[in-house]
């Protein structure tokens, strides 16, 4: 059964107020988490579970993953879809309410993050881990192309990042960019490496940070 038809039976209706933006395409699901270059026994953290088809493919490839969803109505869908899965912990919060080092903890050791982001949350996620998590070592998210284009723009024009976020050795290019037949929004991916932004565009916003 096609993922939006499971999703009537449990009678969701997408959220404006969320920005939801689901992505059903495999291809585009596995070259996301492909991107993220998991090693073995990764842990990673999933903002934005929706209808939890980027976290089947986390769960796949990863060791534990520990989703956070904000909307309530996608509980018992998620909680049904994930009865069978033991390395898939779902939280039911607000991420942004939840402290950072609260979130840290609940990882033995360093963690990944992988999201498909809205775009009115992109911005305060990206620098609340950026600047507060201990233990965050790799971040890929998905994006929207406006945004994208403002982390990676070059020093000095209307659009570029705080200057603590851009890349001092100017490593930045686009790849490609997912069509509306993917997702409901055009989207980029990029990659960033943490203290020097090492940012390249694949597929929707692959966000990268790697900590030394």
């Amino acid at each position: 059964m096609a993922v939006l038809d499971e999703l009537k039976k449990y009678n969701f209706n997408f959220s404006k107020k969320f920005g939801q933006n689901f992505i059903f395409d495999t291809n585009l699901l596995v070259s996301i988490v492909s991107s993220a270059n998991l090693p073995d026994n990764a842990q990673v953290l999933e903002i934005g579970t929706g209808a939890g088809t980027l976290t089947k493919i986390i769960a796949d490839k990863a060791s534990k993953v520990i989703s956070f969803e904000i909307d309530p109505n996608l509980r018992e869908y998620l909680t049904d879809k994930f009865a069978g899965t033991p390395n898939v912990e779902l939280v039911f919060q607000d991420v942004m309410n939840v402290a950072t080092d609260k979130i840290d903890d609940m990882f033995d050791g360093q963690y990944h993050m992988i999201a498909n982001l809205p775009y009115y949350i992109t911005t305060p996620i990206i620098f609340k881990f950026l600047e507060e998590s201990k233990k965050l070592k790799t971040l890929t998210i998905m994006v929207q192309q406006e945004v994208a284009d403002r982390l990676i723009a070059k020093e000095n024009t209307a659009d570029n990042a705080p200057q603590k976020y851009r890349n001092p050795t100017k490593n930045r290019g686009h790849d490609r960019t997912v069509n509306r037949t993917c997702t409901s929004n055009r989207r980029k991916m990029v990659s960033h490496q943490n203290g020097r932004l090492c940012l390249n565009i694949v597929n929707a916003v692959r966000h990268k940070i790697r900590r030394s």
